[in-house]
């Protein structure tokens, strides 16, 4: 929005979602309008700046990444490593941000067939692992495509039954 202030200038007053505002002053109408256009034009386009940056990091971009940072710290780290690597050419190594439950969903129906449900258990969990350590440790910020959250999001109540 484009307001003529008291003196004069122009401000161009911004509100983005959750409260994000971006005001500046201009001293001609022209200057806050394209001003305006080029801010809502890089909105658009992902721009960092304007806080909404698309992740295009694949998976496997991913698992390295938890590699270099985390997983070279861990006893089984080079086997973890393998495996990750085997699942996520298997699921046809996605982009990361855009890998959903159904897309882990149809792997594990197919993986059922020739592999326990237990490994499978295990190679969703090291998989959930990779999401949560990249999360905890500020290298994105979206949250993880599968798991126990993913799995319940949509549910209202989750029963749980005590024996």
């Amino acid at each position: 929005m484009i307001r003529k202030n008291p003196n004069g200038t122009f401000t161009v007053d911004l509100t983005q979602g959750r409260g994000r505002r971006h005001q500046r002053r201009f001293k001609t109408k022209q200057e806050a309008q394209r001003y305006e256009r080029n801010f809502l034009n890089d909105l658009d386009k992902g721009k960092k700046w304007a806080g909404l940056q698309q992740d295009n990091r694949s998976l496997l971009d991913l698992v390295e990444l938890w590699y270099k940072l985390h997983g070279q710290s861990l006893r089984d780290g080079k086997r973890r490593r393998k495996l990750l690597i085997n699942v996520t050419e298997d699921l046809g190594n996605p982009i990361a941000s855009q890998l959903t439950a159904k897309d882990f969903g149809h792997y594990r129906a197919n993986k059922l067939k020739i592999h326990k449900p237990k490994t499978i258990n295990n190679k969703q969990a090291y998989l959930s692992s990779v999401f949560n350590e990249l999360r905890r440790l500020n290298e994105i910020d979206y949250q993880k495509p599968i798991g126990r959250s993913s799995i319940y999001k949509n549910s209202r109540k989750r029963i749980v039954i005590f024996r």
